[in-house]
């Protein structure tokens, strides 16, 4: 495997095509503040590229400019792209309704709020490459479990028991985990 190819998925790498010759959009209607970028790139760190951004004959990035901008940030040299066949004010209304058309969709925040627990209480995983943040998260937990309609709530967040220990130092605190581990809790380490 092509060391500069292993951010992409497997499937993709065909696709794969330098980012130096790939041309941000110039108007590009969506704007990436640096959390929305970082979130992009937590996302491409955590699970990398798995699907292709989409640009045209002349390498302009139609859809994916977030994902263009964050693998630049991260140092990548490729990225897998479709090239389309649009252009002009097709092309250019393809661009505006790749970004529009998330807008117009909504969450199913029971669903949300129970997937997002789920992941929250994975002891091996981390919960925030979902691109939300704790506060995001129990704010998400809160709103599903506040739902008035009791035929409406669907939430069943399983029950997570866990302890935090306050330790000396880091020394302790490795001794303390490595002694829970050998025990058979799911531990992992946190440092405030």
């Amino acid at each position: 495997m092509a060391n500069h190819l292993q951010h992409i998925e497997p499937s993709l790498r065909p696709l794969a095509v330098p980012i130096g010759q790939i041309h941000n959009d110039q108007d590009n209607v969506r704007k990436h503040p640096d959390q929305n970028l970082d979130a992009i790139k937590c996302s491409l760190e955590a699970f990398g590229q798995q699907k292709p951004i989409v640009i045209d004959k002349h390498h302009t990035c139609l859809a994916g400019n977030g994902t263009l901008l964050a693998a630049r940030a991260l140092g990548w040299t490729h990225l897998a792209a479709v090239t389309t066949g649009l252009s002009g004010s097709s092309a250019r209304a393809y661009a505006i309704a790749d970004n529009r058309t998330t807008d117009t969709s909504d969450w199913d925040m029971d669903k949300l709020a129970q997937q997002l627990a789920i992941l929250q209480n994975e002891m091996d995983f981390d919960h925030l490459t979902t691109g939300f943040d704790d506060s995001q998260i129990e704010d998400a937990i809160n709103k599903a479990m506040q739902i008035e309609d009791e035929s409406m709530r669907d939430v069943a967040i399983p029950d997570s028991y866990q302890v935090l220990v306050a330790c000396e130092d880091e020394s302790q605190q490795k001794q303390l985990f490595e002694r829970l581990d050998e025990e058979g809790f799911q531990c992992r380490v946190l440092t405030l």
